[in-house]
């Protein structure tokens, strides 16, 4: 009988649960792969400080691999860190030629994060317009929305957090209609904060091509999900944004959002679910000629 080397009969091998019997290590790891997706080398390079177990999370910032002989502690194949205690406070335009970003590391280790600007040649009409401060109070999410002018359309937002700390993150930022901005911001301090939601206006009549298409994606309970919206040719994207589904929950916020590829023909959006539910993450790129 040829058993392959599995000790069965080919058509019939072992599948996972067999492997695991008896191997508590072997097990666990089965069991990490399932419900993080990680890959293999990003879970055999996990180091105890690696893993909050007070809130049943785990930080992926590292992957393992054997180069000539020699034992590799090197970063993900993405070169991202992959965790949902890392967000963002604030993101928003400033003087009509910057965007500023205030990043949240409540991971315990030190991280990095990277700034867009997506720059182009003031089209006719251009503004920028800021709300009046929103109270956001202790224990609570809040969102605010910010609109164009008549005959003006939406290229952009953001907001800007009253307190830089970080129990003050965002959950959502994005486009509400073609001429609105919408940010939802999570307090869970235990003192009240303000925000300012921005909104980047220009004509309508000064773009062709004009469209906000988005896409929605699962995100599982305390995993963090990334997704992508693509403009169509010829169309460019000049601003996008995240939306997610929970408006209630202080443990969901932003965790990328920006032009992907840096060229700008989609938007990509990223979210951490902090939770031990699931939720829906949504898109959008605004595109236009």
């Amino acid at each position: 009988m040829d058993t392959g080397g599995y000790g069965h009969p080919r058509g019939d091998r072992p599948g996972p649960a067999y492997w695991a019997s008896g191997h508590d290590l072997l097990a666990l790891y089965l069991w990490l792969a399932a419900v993080t997706g990680a890959r293999r080398g990003e879970l055999c390079v996990l180091h105890w400080a690696d893993l909050d177990l007070e809130r049943g999370v785990i930080r992926i910032a590292h992957s393992y691999s054997v180069a000539g002989g020699a034992k590799v502690r090197k970063d993900t194949k993405t070169h991202q860190d992959r965790s949902v205690m890392t967000g963002i406070n604030s993101s928003y335009p400033k003087n009509n030629r910057t965007w500023v970003v205030d990043a949240n590391n409540f991971s315990g280790a030190t991280t990095t994060f990277n700034v867009y600007a997506v720059c182009a040649k003031q089209p006719a009409g251009y503004v920028q317009l800021e709300s009046s401060p929103i109270d956001n109070s202790a224990g609570q999410q809040t969102s605010a929305t910010m609109g164009c002018g008549t005959g003006d359309v939406i290229l952009g937002g953001g907001a800007i957090s009253g307190f830089n700390i970080t129990s003050v993150v965002m959950t959502s930022s994005y486009p509400n209609s073609s001429a609105s901005w919408t940010a939802a911001v999570s307090n869970f301090s235990d003192g009240g904060s303000v925000f300012g939601v921005l909104a980047i206006c220009a004509s309508a009549s000064a773009l062709l091509n004009y469209a906000i298409p988005s896409t929605s994606a699962s995100d599982p309970a305390g995993t963090q999900k990334g997704i992508i919206q693509a403009c169509t040719a010829p169309a460019v994207v000049l601003g996008g944004g995240n939306q997610s589904s929970n408006t209630t929950n202080l443990r969901i916020s932003i965790k990328t959002t920006q032009p992907f590829p840096t060229s700008g023909a989609s938007w990509k959006s990223g979210e951490n679910n902090d939770t031990s539910f699931g939720t829906t993450l949504t898109s959008y790129a605004i595109c236009a000629t």
